[in-house]
């Protein structure tokens, strides 16, 4: 299983493209569940449930709750991560209690990370996780993410305009105009401290 993609795009509007997927899937379920009694389907074709968490730009982070808070809103159930534990995951322990305007922008960078990875997700999906962080913090950012997919096995699809990026990934598709044009195969992908753009 291939753990980090990089989607290189050129003109291509990503969170449209994800919307349409994720209503997509949402329809099929449930035009599936319409056909069959959702256990009934389960019986007779096993279903691996897949968690996505998504990761934008746009941190989103509420003002009026620490970080520990604003993590702890995405936690779904008892099988989670704690939000102290996510947090954690990104060196952020010394910022629990910390409220949004108190931490700076790679700071807030990785409180949305963690609000993310609470949910163990199967796949970490990115749109542009570095595209509103100055350089060091955007390189930051990214030993975060492959700490996460050297030592939590995370499967993470990032999506960027930065082709130095896609040096760090397993597997780069490279599309323009909506269209797949190149798919590279890296054998040795570089660590996050080596890429440079």
């Amino acid at each position: 299983m291939l753990s980090l993609a990089v989607l290189v795009l050129a003109k291509v509007l990503f969170s449209t493209f994800l919307e349409a997927w994720i209503h997509l899937v949402v329809v099929k379920f449930f035009l599936m569940e319409e056909t069959f009694p959702l256990f009934q389907l389960e019986k007779e074709f096993p279903i691996e449930r897949i968690m996505l968490a998504l990761f934008f730009r746009p941190i989103n982070l509420i003002n009026d709750l620490t970080a520990e808070e604003n993590v702890e809103l995405a936690r779904l159930n008892k099988n989670c991560l704690s939000a102290k534990e996510a947090l954690s995951l990104m060196d952020l322990s010394d910022k629990f209690e910390a409220y949004p305007d108190e931490l700076s922008g790679g700071q807030k960078q990785r409180v949305s990370i963690a609000r993310a990875i609470v949910k163990k997700p199967t796949i970490l999906l990115c749109d542009e996780p570095t595209g509103a962080l100055d350089y060091q913090s955007g390189k930051l950012v990214l030993s975060y993410l492959e700490k996460l997919v050297k030592e939590q096995s995370q499967t993470i699809v990032l999506v960027t305009h930065t082709r130095a990026i896609g040096d760090m990934a397993d597997r780069v598709i490279v599309m323009r105009n909506g269209q797949i044009e190149d798919t590279i195969i890296n054998d040795n992908p570089l660590s996050a401290d080596k890429v440079n753009w």
